[in-house]
């Protein structure tokens, strides 16, 4: 494949940054604590079906700290991830691109990695191109 001098410096940058790191993908990750944080779904709590609290929030409850809802396991947040519960809708953000190093505004989502010691890393910015380019082998247009 014969690229442009900007699609090469696209490719380069993102050999560059995911060095070392194997199935980069983009999105929301069943697998990952921080995304769970970010984007599970609370939950009903426990504490609400007890019948010593008439099935209303303990407010000494240290799960959901007496509101009734708390957050989502990670097997509870795989399921949610499944069903489609949680999602990213993606983020505006002038910070731009951590793949391509792309310097522009735009729409963002988290990606992932799994390092040498086989431990999820957390991406905060994949750009629009970078995630045509990891899931498809899209590379932006050919301008020089």
């Amino acid at each position: 494949m014969c690229l442009t001098k900007k699609q090469q410096k696209f490719v380069d940058a993102i050999e560059r940054n995911t060095q070392g790191l194997t199935a980069v993908s983009t999105g929301i990750c069943p697998g990952c604590a921080q995304c769970r944080d970010e984007y599970g779904v609370k939950v009903r709590c426990e504490c609400q079906d007890r019948p010593s609290n008439h099935f209303e929030p303990d407010p000494d409850c240290e799960d959901c700290e007496g509101k009734g809802k708390r957050e989502p396991t990670m097997e509870e947040f795989e399921e949610q991830c499944s069903t489609q519960e949680s999602l990213c809708e993606g983020e505006f953000s002038w910070q731009g691109c951590d793949l391509c190093d792309s310097g522009l505004g735009g729409t963002f989502e988290p990606w992932h990695a799994v390092d040498a010691n086989n431990e999820i890393i957390h991406g905060e910015r994949a750009c629009v191109d970078c995630m045509l380019w990891l899931a498809n082998g899209d590379l932006p247009g050919g301008d020089d």
